[in-house]
């Protein structure tokens, strides 16, 4: 029962008092409207896009057959986008290229203007992931085309600088690739003088022929060279005309001989030197495809840091938008109606329950 009363008497309270708290929720409803009405609208463009696969900007491995490559990056790709969309880079690039300081009318001179500039820009600047791992860039601008113009820029400028780092990679490989192919150039001179002095030195023109020819060449002069002593006998027995055969045969076996002596010496030199030619013409070898290898990898790197590398796949470009963002007029003056009408309830109750103390006395 008492519990009743009570509510009873803050209803009859409320109702003596419904005049006054009406009014003041007709004045705070009118007053937010009237101020409403200076507020400037604002309109949100937003781009939405996908981050690409590095994979797009690798030349395909020499050699091997050509992969599959994915077209969509990862997480770690969606959050290098995300870092430099956020970047004080992007948003120095932004307020320089829009002249964001006229626009929100900062004094450049001021000592604070770059931090004000910047914290009035973020405010307005949002990037974040969506539900579905694609990046969003939001810009709100008093001007409709203003705020599509900047967002897509905004898109824009985070490609070029994800581009960048990506061929920033290209060139530092490319300049220790060129490094490497000079060292390599050098080093196949070094073995092709080598390999040269080697031959002369031990008379190898061609280890795959050369031993089998000159073995075939000692056989046939020892075959001539035996013939001729068989001859030679047979024409010792003789006299007159066989006399001065024998003499022919004695003068071309002494040249068999010479050529049977200088074909063995050369085979022995050949066998001597066949080993290391064939070493130094495989390492010559080894190094002459490692350096076309560098070459074509050289190429491939050029070709891909000279040509355009995708690193974000757009899904939707900032349009103009139409209908503002905010301010929500309707929303503001209905919660301004609320909050007058509870504080005003609040406001009654403490004076009715407290209407009876002598304030005065309690000062005193």
């Amino acid at each position: 029962m008492e519990n009743n009363e009570n509510l009873l008497g803050v209803i009859s309270t409320l109702l003596r008092w419904r005049k006054p708290i009406l009014r003041i929720c007709l004045i705070a409803g009118i007053g937010t409207a009237i101020i409403t009405l200076f507020l400037p609208n604002y309109y949100q463009s937003t781009t939405t896009f996908y981050a690409a696969s590095p994979d797009l900007g690798k030349p395909e491995a020499v050699g091997e057959i050509e992969r599959d490559r994915d077209i969509y990056g990862e997480d770690t790709d969606n959050d290098r986008l995300l870092t430099i969309a956020q970047s004080n880079e992007i948003v120095s690039y932004l307020i320089a290229k829009f002249k964001l300081y006229e626009h929100y009318d900062i004094d450049p001179s001021n000592r604070k203007s770059k931090d004000k500039v910047r914290k009035k820009f973020r405010s307005l600047y949002n990037v974040e992931k969506t539900k579905y791992e694609a990046i969003e860039i939001s810009v709100e601008d008093k001007d409709s085309l203003m705020a599509a113009t900047i967002t897509n820029a905004a898109r824009y400028r985070t490609n070029e600088m994800a581009q960048a780092l990506i061929k920033d990679g290209h060139q530092k490989r490319m300049t220790s690739l060129k490094s490497t192919m000079s060292e390599k150039q050098k080093s196949l001179y070094i073995l092709g003088d080598s390999l040269s002095r080697v031959r002369k030195k031990y008379q190898v023109f061609n280890t795959e022929t050369q031993g089998e020819l000159l073995a075939q060449m000692v056989a046939k002069q020892r075959a001539q060279l035996i013939g001729t002593q068989a001859k030679l006998a047979v024409f010792r027995t003789g006299r007159g005309a066989a006399r001065d055969s024998a003499t022919y045969l004695k003068a071309q076996l002494k040249g068999f001989e010479k050529e049977v002596e200088s074909l063995e010496q050369n085979l022995a030199l050949f066998n001597s030197g066949m080993s290391l030619v064939n070493e130094l013409e495989d390492e010559h070898q080894e190094a002459r495809e490692q350096l076309s290898i560098d070459r074509e990898r050289f190429k491939q790197l050029k070709a891909i840091h000279d040509s355009y590398i995708p690193t974000l796949m757009v899904v939707e470009n900032g349009d103009v938008p139409v209908v503002k963002s905010r301010p929500f007029r309707s929303l503001i003056v209905i919660s301004a109606i609320i909050l007058a009408f509870i504080l005003s309830l609040i406001g009654v109750l403490i004076l009715e329950n407290y209407k009876d103390v002598d304030w005065k006395k309690l000062s005193e």
